[in-house]
């Protein structure tokens, strides 16, 4: 029973030894956001689709407008605001995401690999402020 023991513990220790060395400690400097990147799209034309690339490994992310008119945002792909022959449908209620006039909307907590964000607005001219972690 004691040489049991005895063989669980030096395991024990051995393994810990082995974790705790500076080689085997995992590289955590990139699991937290270091930078914030501030990005500013503008919308021209009325209900047309803008695109906007966040950083290649994003932590979250902000956008609003920065007057108060209402925002509309996909980050899939603009073309789901297209029908076949190239006119914009808005009524595809369910392609995309309202921020009103006024409002903001964050995702955080997250980790994003190659998004981009699409913006439309009914006003020509609006712009819109993206805030995101990296």
């Amino acid at each position: 029973m004691k040489a049991k023991t005895f063989f669980s513990i030096a395991i024990l220790i051995y393994l810990c030894l082995i974790y705790s060395s500076d080689s085997w400690a995992p590289d955590i400097s990139t699991a937290f956001p270091t930078q914030e990147s501030t990005y500013t799209v503008t919308l021209t034309n009325a209900d047309t689709a803008y695109a906007r690339a966040l950083p290649s490994i994003c932590f979250g992310y902000c956008v609003q407008a920065r007057t108060s008119v209402a925002i509309y945002v996909v980050n899939t792909n603009a073309s789901a605001w297209y029908t076949a022959d190239g006119t914009n449908d808005m009524t595809a209620t369910e392609t995309y995401w309202t921020i009103k006039a006024g409002g903001s909307w964050c995702k955080t907590g997250v980790i994003l690999s190659s998004v981009t964000l699409y913006f439309q607005s009914a006003t020509a001219g609006t712009v819109v402020e993206v805030i995101a972690d990296q």
